[in-house]
């Protein structure tokens, strides 16, 4: 088989139709493929929806850790496809897109992932209220990148060799695998050329923030800082998550302080703390230019800062531990 799409999704149901039409559409010249649809355990209607569409659909059972990289690794397992394209449920597909990707991945097999642009669109109460351009802050022209986002069409041969996405990244998980393929000589490319539209709240919205750390997100940045392969694949990260870094580091400061001050029994260095908290509130005030937004905003990036150490302490698992017999709600599959 050319060609397999894996969605993971979890209580998808509302963006699932979209993303599926979008395939149809944009993959209607492209024979011999296969959508694979992987539920993490959905509490609302996902596979009905899914089972609407001439898809195949894997379900993670209910006891099993939940997380787009599981749905990803798992539909990897199951997909007959020379190629895999993955993208998830809230994002829907730009024509023209993967036959691009398609003939650069066969034009070198030393090139193991493409990706291209991607643009967010944020909503409302289901309602556009603005969108953000290159959603991955990819280069306007070709180029050689350091790892793909979440949709990204990759050699399959490539994924089996380095052991494809870790199952028990809660997020992170893109960058995490990107640094195993390069360590094998891989390379991975950006093309100048429209991919997805992804719909989502703003993450300033406080039920996205809640919404975002109840799926582990922050948490997941932690576990794939804690994998990085090398201290310069480290380097690499920390600086794409720059703002978490900063924020991280001083929270970081801020414990330090507060072990000193224990093991020394000198309260001088507590008043360092205010200090800092003092420092980063007047940061964001001067960003957000507003007091209520910016005192939200500081709440925001503690909650988050921790939950990122809190991702970095945890001990990682083996991914070659993780359960390999989803339920198959439908379609047959060569494994």
């Amino acid at each position: 088989m050319q060609l397999s799409v894996i969605i993971p999704a979890k209580n998808e149901e509302l963006d699932l139709p979209s993303c599926l039409e979008s395939l149809n559409y944009c993959l209607k010249d492209i024979p011999d493929k296969e959508i694979i649809v992987v539920d993490s355990y959905s509490q609302d209607k996902t596979t009905d929806v899914a089972n609407r569409f001439n898809v195949k659909i894997l379900r993670l059972k209910s006891d099993w850790p939940h997380s787009p990289s599981a749905g990803r690794y798992i539909g990897s397992q199951f997909a007959s496809g020379e190629f895999i394209l993955f993208i998830d449920a809230d994002m829907t597909l730009e024509k023209g897109f993967v036959e691009k990707a398609l003939e650069l991945l066969r034009s070198n097999d030393l090139i193991a992932g493409v990706s291209g642009r991607g643009e967010e669109m944020y909503l409302e109460n289901d309602i556009p209220k603005g969108e953000r351009t290159n959603l991955y802050r990819m280069k306007i022209s070709n180029s050689k990148i350091n790892f793909l986002g979440g949709c990204a069409l990759y050699r399959k041969d490539a994924l089996v060799k380095v052991g494809g996405f870790n199952p028990y990244l809660c997020a992170g998980e893109e960058i995490e695998l990107a640094q195993r393929l390069r360590m094998h000589n891989y390379r991975l490319l950006s093309i100048a050329c429209p991919m997805i539209t992804h719909y989502t709240p703003p993450l300033e919205e406080w039920e996205e923030f809640k919404r975002k750390k109840k799926s582990r997100l922050f948490l997941g940045i932690g576990q794939a800082l804690r994998l990085s392969h090398s201290f310069g694949f480290l380097i690499e990260s920390l600086i794409y998550y720059k703002e978490f870094t900063i924020f991280a580091g001083f929270i970081l400061l801020s414990i330090i302080l507060l072990l000193i001050t224990i093991i020394t029994t000198k309260s001088i260095y507590l008043l360092l703390i205010p200090l800092i908290i003092l420092t980063l509130f007047f940061i964001n005030l001067l960003k957000k230019k507003n007091f209520k937004k910016a005192l939200l905003s500081l709440i925001k990036w503690a909650i988050l800062s921790s939950e990122i150490i809190h991702g970095i302490i945890l001990k990682p698992k083996n991914p070659k531990n993780y359960p390999k017999n989803p339920e198959i709600i439908k379609g047959l599959f060569n494994v």
